[in-house]
């Protein structure tokens, strides 16, 4: 079609190799045309009528031999075949070449994964993409029409998010700011709530308020060194939830309400250790996205995230000046060296070098960067004391960029919903559990009996001679009682009759008994309807 196309592609690398092959041979054109006239092409017609001719059994059994096809190779298959060829081309030129123009390749079964992940309000497994997704098709009872659709208007959202092109530079600015904390987790719950702006459900406004919440939350958990796995199944549950009014006040209840590792971390937390955390060292530029943050909302001056190198006042290597300058200037460069209070934002970083504080407070002076030119004007030595001062100057201001949420908190949502680890202290009275999950495999409960029940078969499964051991326990006599003493009694896979007349608080507080013997507390979590 004589379209010219700039991405690399292994059928363009072929044709370009046999292209030049045929350039540089002896053969002539009636050669090739001979050779090719000997190959046999077969084709073979299946009957889609046939359950034992069914082309995507076929397609499935051939992947099965070892050929590396993706999810979205088999769920691109799987919605069209067994339709009419006409309805096949219109589909794949009107909708599946969409989200191929916008998505890389590689990332479109990752795309899919996160689109099931907020039909669904549970994360997927990355191996199991095209089998939840033929689960989700057919329970949804979908034609591949209104599936294809589907998939394609939501890669729009993927594509705004990827490549950071929201048309509302506010709010792209805040994907481009949680892009660099490599916070995929929340892309599910993007990509609807981008939908409802799109569809003029929410203003941009309102979405970008709503991103400032999650993106304190997000900030506040990094510095803080909160445990970033733990949010999988949190904003799984938001995205299937989002709310058509009054997002933000739930958003803002379910974030706050959370305790344990999911954690708002709140201002006396986040001040403490953003003062005294090692900044320079931690993932993702973490530093230097702070430092941008903190001048972006100082200065009006357009600065690009790139061309910044992080520069630390005291110098990293002290000179022997340096040592003569500052008292005690290796305890002090080793305690404070890496912290917030001493590093700052430069576009000429080579140029300072190991300077001393004065020698480059002089360059600071002509710097268009605001919290570096502002070195220069407050600060006349460089010392542990001026450290700490400019950290909890920076923390304060930091306080007020990603902010604790203080808005009064709508009753009407729960705060329960989601998944919750056991080092929660919270009651869960009244609640229903989902899931129960052991080391990232999900086991499916309908209540807190079955939830006991599917852990005590568990641990037995795992270590039986620890779990003969538990019946030693003072706190566990009840669970092992007697037969004739128990009241509701249930078996477990081993024959052990136990006790489940319990409440979910109590059932809670036994399995964080048992898990603690097994040393498996952290491995634990329960997700809440």
């Amino acid at each position: 079609e004589n379209k010219n196309v700039e991405e690399t592609s292994k059928i363009i690398d072929n044709f370009i190799l046999f292209s030049n092959k045929i350039q540089e041979s002896q053969y002539s054109p009636r050669d090739f045309f001979d050779a090719l006239s000997m190959i046999e092409i077969v084709y073979i017609e299946l009957n889609g009528n046939d359950e034992s001719e069914n082309p995507q059994i076929i397609f499935e059994s051939i992947n099965s031999t070892g050929l590396s096809l993706t999810a979205s190779d088999l769920i691109r298959n799987f919605l069209l075949m067994g339709i009419d060829y006409e309805a096949q081309n219109r589909l794949y030129k009107d909708y599946w070449t969409c989200i191929e123009e916008r998505i890389p390749t590689n990332q479109i079964s990752t795309f899919i994964r996160f689109y099931l992940t907020l039909n669904n309000g549970v994360t997927v497994n990355e191996r199991r993409v095209y089998e939840e997704y033929k689960h989700f098709f057919i329970n949804n009872k979908y034609t591949s029409e209104i599936a294809i659709m589907e998939l394609e208007n939501y890669s729009k959202y993927y594509y705004w998010i990827i490549s950071e092109s929201v048309p509302n530079k506010k709010v792209n600015d805040k994907i481009k700011h949680i892009n660099l904390m490599k916070a995929t987790v929340v892309y599910p719950y993007f990509m609807e709530i981008l939908k409802l702006a799109d569809d003029e459900q929410y203003s941009w406004e309102e979405i970008n308020e709503i991103l400032e919440v999650i993106e304190s939350y997000l900030f506040r958990r990094l510095i803080t060194d909160k445990k970033t796995n733990v949010l999988n199944k949190l904003f799984a549950s938001l995205s299937r939830e989002v709310a058509c009014t009054e997002e933000k006040a739930r958003i803002i209840n379910e974030l706050v309400n959370k305790r344990g590792t999911q954690l708002f971390p709140r201002d006396s937390e986040f001040a403490a250790s953003l003062k005294t955390i090692d900044l320079y060292h931690r993932r993702n530029n973490l530093a230097k996205l702070t430092l941008m943050m903190l001048e972006s909302n100082k200065s009006k001056e357009i600065i690009e995230f790139d061309s910044m190198q992080v520069e630390h006042i005291m110098p990293q290597t002290l000179t022997n000046e340096w040592k003569i300058a500052v008292k005690n200037a290796v305890d002090v460069q080793m305690k404070y060296g890496d912290t917030i209070g001493n590093l700052t934002l430069t576009g000429y970083n080579a140029e300072l070098s190991n300077k001393l504080f004065r020698e480059k407070a002089n360059l600071y002076k002509g710097s268009n960067i605001s919290i570096t030119r502002e070195l220069s004007e407050k600060y006349e030595i460089w010392n542990a004391a001026t450290i700490e001062l400019r950290a909890i100057e920076l923390s304060e201001k930091a306080q007020k960029i990603w902010k604790f949420p203080v808005q009064n908190i709508s009753e009407g949502f729960s705060s329960l919903s989601g998944e919750h680890f056991l080092d929660e202290d919270i009651s869960v009275k009244g609640s229903k559990p989902r899931f129960l999950t052991i080391d990232g495999k999900d086991y499916r409960v309908e209540s807190w009996r079955k939830l006991l029940l599917v852990f005590l078969d568990f641990v037995w499964d795992i270590d039986s001679q620890t779990f003969s051991n538990l019946k030693k326990k003072e706190a566990l006599k009840k669970l092992f009682a007697n037969k004739d003493e128990i009241r509701n009694p249930r078996k477990l896979t081993n024959g052990e009759i136990i006790e489940t007349n319990y409440s979910a608080d109590s059932i809670l507080s036994i399995i964080k008994i048992i898990s603690l013997e097994y040393n498996i507390f952290d491995d634990i979590s329960f997700t809440l309807l």
